[in-house]
């Protein structure tokens, strides 16, 4: 799983977030909340999807959405050769909402 932290101009991690993650196409991804990450992570990508990926990595835009402030980033994520698991081979792992 690829995750961001999200935090406000304060370094406060953000809670409440709605986030939209997409393609280059437009194409969006959805993921369940997960109990386990931290207050302030959300997904950029899981291993959920690792048949829309390949060795070449592929642009995603993460947005998050609250209230009237907002963030996005681009990241560029892969697979390995098996096509198991995704990997961040850009991006930011800290993010300001503004």
């Amino acid at each position: 799983m690829i995750t961001v932290l999200v935090v406000d101009e304060m370094n406060n991690p953000v809670s409440g977030l709605n986030t939209i993650v997409k393609d280059e196409s437009g194409k969006t991804f959805e993921f369940l909340h997960d109990p386990f990450l931290f207050h302030g992570y959300y997904t950029v990508m899981d291993d959920n999807y690792t048949r829309e990926f390949s060795p070449i990595p592929k642009l995603i835009l993460f947005t998050g959405i609250k209230d009237s402030l907002s963030v996005s980033a681009d990241f560029f994520i892969n697979t390995d050769d098996c096509f198991c698991h995704i990997e961040k081979v850009s991006g930011s792992d800290r993010l300001v909402l503004r």
